[in-house]
């Protein structure tokens, strides 16, 4: 069994759940729009792999914080050790979202029939009469498909259908006539196709600015991580085209914002203290000395935030509050409250410098000969 692809938290993929992604290798299908084309193509490199026991032992450190384990790939149910994962991941007590292209009826009604799997998505691809041209496999046989949706339709388990709409392969005729195809169904999910080099871009444009801000409001190296992976998965995923790279960058910073809240809001994650050392490797506008910087890290977190975007990434006030989603007005305000402590911690710190070389001096250390 290889993992090919560990994501350590999801807030968007499993409903209603906190979980992490695995990703496997391989898939059938030849999708021209495919989001995961590495572990397609390049299903043989194991380069970069988690070993299963690592995964397991990053999962047993997560009782009580992760509620589930998304399986996605690649197609997964290629995998013959599937079940066997699935199980173990159940008996550590975490629920299994699967994601499929349904190609492969009989194995996923064995793993739900098992209860094996907690939830399901199914991605339909497009009208049945444009399928084979859809997943880029010519004379695709669509009967096995056919049947996975059919049986999602009639069963007890939690399931959504999925499509990711191009504009070179879904017309308005295909997707009236593959939501005839799947009417009745629970839930239908639509996601506009994101070019993956466009989110390679945006990750080497803005990734360290995106991972510089989760840092000043999580207060954490791991959990600044595991925020931006969401954001750029989110990014992903994301359906409306931006007007601008601006627009683009504006956007990335406040889902940034907004994940950090939700993370503030889980429970393990509810810790106070100022920012971790490790992470300075990361350069910044140098607006502050490093001294400064560090009596930031212990600022709020919606003051060091508002302070990094204003004094390292150049931000206005007006531009912060449409990233944050707050007024003008609150942005000024954090300001202010911002310098105030700075100013008070600083001059604090500089009265006990000054009252430790006073009491060397009256102890005989500060005497010269």
């Amino acid at each position: 069994m290889r993992i090919a692809g560990l994501q350590k938290l999801t807030l968007l993929d499993f409903p209603e759940h906190t979980a992490a992604t695995v990703f496997l290798p391989g898939c059938n299908f030849r999708c021209p729009f495919c989001h995961n084309a590495a572990l397609v193509l390049g299903a043989g490199d194991a380069t970069g792999d988690t070993p299963v026991e690592e995964f397991f032992a990053f999962l047993d450190k997560r009782h009580g914080l992760l509620d589930g384990v998304c399986i996605t790939g690649g197609e997964p149910l290629l995998q013959p050790e599937l079940a066997d994962f699935c199980a173990r991941i159940k008996g550590a007590g975490f629920a299994v979202k699967l994601d499929t292209n349904g190609s492969f009826p009989d194995r996923l009604r064995e793993l739900v029939e098992s209860e094996l799997v907690d939830y399901v998505a199914l991605d339909v691809k497009n009208a049945p009469e444009r399928y084979a041209e859809t997943v880029g496999v010519p004379g695709f046989d669509l009967a096995p498909v056919a049947a996975s949706v059919d049986y999602l339709l009639a069963s007890a388990v939690p399931y959504e259908f999925r499509t990711t709409v191009t504009r070179e392969l879904h017309g308005t005729a295909d997707l009236v006539a593959l939501s005839r195809w799947i009417a009745g169904a629970h839930a239908w999910h639509l996601q506009s196709f994101v070019d993956a080099d466009t989110v390679l871009a945006a990750m080497d444009a803005w990734g360290d600015t995106v991972y510089r801000v989760a840092l000043a409001q999580t207060g954490s190296p791991s959990d600044a991580d595991d925020v931006y992976q969401d954001v750029f998965m989110r990014l992903l995923e994301h359906t409306a085209a931006f007007e601008s790279d601006e627009h683009l960058k504006a956007w990335l910073l406040r889902v940034t914002i907004n994940r950090c809240h939700d993370f503030a809001r889980l429970s393990w994650n509810r810790r106070t203290g100022g920012l971790e050392q490790e992470h300075v490797d990361i350069p910044a506008p140098d607006a502050f000395r490093a001294d400064i910087w560090e009596v930031v890290g212990a600022l709020p977190p919606d003051l060091r935030t508002t302070v990094h975007l204003h004094y390292a990434e150049g931000y206005s006030t007006e531009e912060i509050a449409r990233i944050a989603g707050c007024k003008p007005s609150t942005v000024r305000t954090r300001l202010h409250r911002a310098r105030e402590r700075l100013r008070t911690t600083l001059r604090d710190e500089q009265l006990g410098q000054a009252g430790n070389i006073e009491s060397r001096k009256e102890s005989g250390h500060g005497r010269t000969a």
